[in-house]
């Protein structure tokens, strides 16, 4: 069955966000995927939940200097300093200033380690503006001139979603670069990480996956022809406080073999029992928000499921035909209009007509549920590098001889 993309609910290519970011690109708001739209719901979350913190600090605060200078007055009466502030008040502000943006940085360290997680080992197909070719080599930025989203002879197009969110990553790390270069150099540090530096690794990071994708596309037979690339699997994964729970949910979902819509349930417990955990001892953990609604995610993420490439399979002649959103996105089109599906065009002859079988059928998931559309038939084929590749990273295969 053809599945619809995400970001394609509705007949749209995606929802409107009105968060802050995008109000200062359009003013009626962007439409982004929903996966991206919830990051930036979660980003406008912990903005607003800072600077409530701020006010109520800076209000606590503010009594406290007033009862401090109230009592100072009343006990120097003789020598009043109304041109002055009282040195307390300027300690407290200086160590709410500090407050403020130690508790800030820490959440740009935590918001670009979650976004790297779900960028680390990218198999998605990136669509570059520029068709990827071998007489064009991949040159990353230089270092020294500043910071641009997006730019150049490597650029990505925008209306693809497949790269919504390596472009999101990409803008957003930009503007907190902006951002951060407005401190002073002492304040630009949370703890021992220099927050700066944490984002342009980052910004390299991403660089280095559009690298990898365009030098996969300008050679798909590798540089030094057919080969198997399998550095995949010997990556060191990122842990975090969710690690384990995503795990948990793996092993029910895997071993006890628990459908899909019980794991929606079973993920949304897990994450409100995190939620409450931290609520109790007062702390405030990203783990619920790394924890994904839709099992695939976590399968995706631990790349279990094997690398398959599906084709439309002509219920006749056995032709086949790309399964792509193109072809999906056809088949729609005369669907909606009423219009006869596509069919297959194959000839067995040069002389011989169009074989003419209908490639797609319409179906309905539920009784009320809009109808939707899939191949007849399809075929299934396992890239044979990706299988290959995991083969040759089974610990203690090279001590096998055939």
């Amino acid at each position: 069955m053809a599945r619809r993309h995400r970001g394609d609910s509705n007949g749209s290519d995606g929802q409107p966000c009105h968060c802050q970011d995008c109000l200062k690109q359009n003013p009626d708001g962007v439409l982004v995927p929903h996966s991206i739209l919830t990051e930036h719901r979660h980003r406008e979350r912990l903005r607003t939940n800072l600077l409530a913190r701020i006010d109520r600090s800076q209000s606590a605060s503010s009594g406290k200097a007033k009862e401090t200078a109230e009592s100072n007055t009343d006990a120097h009466s003789l020598q009043p300093h109304p041109s002055e502030d009282p040195p307390l008040f300027s300690s407290v502000t200086s160590s709410i200033s500090t407050e403020a943006t130690d508790s800030w940085l820490g959440c740009i360290v935590s918001e670009v380690s979650m976004r790297l997680q779900t960028l680390c080992d990218c198999e998605t197909h990136l669509v570059f503006i520029n068709t990827p070719s071998p007489s064009l080599s991949f040159v990353f930025p230089d270092s020294a001139s500043p910071v641009k989203v997006n730019t150049g002879d490597f650029a990505l197009q925008t209306k693809k979603i497949t790269n919504f969110r390596l472009l999101d990553a990409e803008a957003r790390f930009c503007h907190l670069l902006q951002m951060i270069e407005t401190l002073p150099v002492e304040q630009r540090s949370f703890g021992e990480v220099d927050v700066k530096e944490e984002l342009l690794e980052a910004l390299n990071k991403i660089h280095c996956i559009k690298e990898r994708q365009w030098t996969l596309q300008a050679y798909p037979d590798g540089r030094q022809g057919s080969t198997v690339d399998n550095g995949l699997h010997f990556s060191q994964r990122r842990t975090t406080d969710a690690t384990p729970t995503l795990l948990a949910a793996l092993i029910m979902y895997i071993k006890n073999r628990s459908s899909t819509r019980s794991m929606r349930v079973n993920l949304a417990l897990l994450r409100c029992i995190l939620k409450g955990f931290a609520k109790k001892h007062g702390v405030e953990s990203p783990a619920p928000v790394l924890i994904p609604k839709d099992i695939h995610t976590i399968v995706a993420h631990f790349n279990l499921d094997p690398t398959l490439h599906v084709s439309i399979l002509c219920p006749r002649c056995y032709a086949l035909y790309p399964l792509t959103e193109e072809a999906l996105g056809k088949a729609e089109k005369a669907h909606q209009a009423h219009a006869p599906l596509p069919v297959c065009e194959e000839r067995s002859s040069p002389d011989s007509p169009l074989c003419g079988a209908t490639l797609w059928r319409s179906f309905k998931s539920g009784k009320h549920s809009l109808p939707l559309l899939a191949p007849i038939r399809k075929q299934v084929f396992q890239d044979l590098k990706s299988w290959i590749g995991r083969l040759l990273a089974i610990p203690g295969i090279e001590d096998i001889h055939l």
